[in-house]
């Protein structure tokens, strides 16, 4: 993940707790870790709210940095995988 936000750790924390607020609920940067304790409690969750973090993180900088092209490249890949 600080490979994907080029190690700025401001950014990634950030996109965690906004990647948190649109799939789960709202939280503060001071709350996240706690609720996220409270809500995940094995492995497999874990790992299922890791992985689309891991997936999502591509369009979240695209959009963020406005960078049109990774988006349109992001979408086809997508659309090619389907």
């Amino acid at each position: 993940m600080l490979d994907e936000f080029n190690e700025d750790t401001s950014y990634l924390k950030t996109y965690i707790r906004h990647h948190w607020i649109s799939t789960v609920d709202y939280t503060s940067h001071g709350s996240l870790f706690d609720d996220f304790l409270e809500k995940y409690t094995n492995k497999e969750e874990v790992f299922r709210y890791a992985k689309s973090l891991f997936a999502l993180a591509p369009i979240y900088n695209a959009i963020r940095s406005g960078n049109v092209e990774t988006l349109e490249k992001l979408n086809r890949n997508r659309n090619e995988i389907k």
